[in-house]
């Protein structure tokens, strides 16, 4: 259950980020339930890599994270096998709000604990105006802001294992699948790096076109 994703792996041209409200922790558990049983009922689709769910803490949310080989492969089954999944997932849990899915490309990762064996999973979102916006400010933040990504005197924040910051191909938005040691360590780097007056909030305020979407947090996941 707690294995990860590769998010690095070469051959992952794609990640397509998708989110559920299931409005209820009975919704939630439904929903991945559901869509589990989709996946194992059909034949794994040409070019998918990996499927993965995770749930959020406050039990109202489902992350859907997928890698495929490329976008040809996605559009195909797109058209062919994911409407029927859909509507299977749909039947079972009426109340399901699809929140929009987007295709992403992997810009950068920033991998701090190679060792760290992570148990949360923080999903922080941005919508920006552009590609060039996004680049720009992911660029910055891994190679100005951050003491801890390129100083060398600077300790990383502990139970920080990696960020891996995607940009949808519509340049619209902005996803950084962060992993964690627990919940706990997230908890400790918002109370004590991402106060107002720190220099990423201050970064982001500072970056015009990119719009902050707040994070959620995610300690139970499925992986195909």
């Amino acid at each position: 259950m707690h294995t990860s994703p590769d998010i690095t792996r070469p051959d992952a041209e794609l990640a397509v980020i998708g989110e559920w409200s299931t409005g209820s922790p009975e919704g939630q558990r439904a929903s991945a339930q559901a869509a589990v049983a989709a996946w194992t009922d059909e034949e794994r689709p040409r070019g998918l890599l990996s499927q993965n769910l995770l749930l959020s803490t406050d039990e109202r949310t489902v992350l859907h994270y997928a890698q495929w080989t490329d976008e040809a492969a996605y559009q195909e089954d797109l058209r062919t096998g994911q409407p029927a999944r859909r509507r299977r997932i749909d039947e079972a849990v009426p109340h399901i709000e699809h929140r929009g899915t987007f295709e992403h490309r992997l810009h950068r990762s920033l991998v701090l604990d190679r060792r760290g064996r992570p148990g949360c999973i923080v999903a922080v979102r941005f919508r920006s105006d552009s590609r060039e916006t996004a680049a720009r400010f992911v660029d910055t933040l891994l190679d100005e802001e951050p003491g801890f990504a390129r100083r060398t005197d600077v300790m990383p924040p502990a139970g920080m294992i990696s960020n891996h910051f995607h940009i949808s191909t519509d340049g619209t938005h902005v996803v950084n699948y962060a992993e964690f040691v627990d919940e706990d360590a997230h908890a400790r780097i918002v109370e004590g790096m991402l106060q107002e007056e720190d220099d990423v909030p201050r970064l982001i305020d500072s970056t015009p076109g990119l719009e902050p979407l707040g994070f959620k947090r995610f300690t139970t996941w499925l992986t195909r």
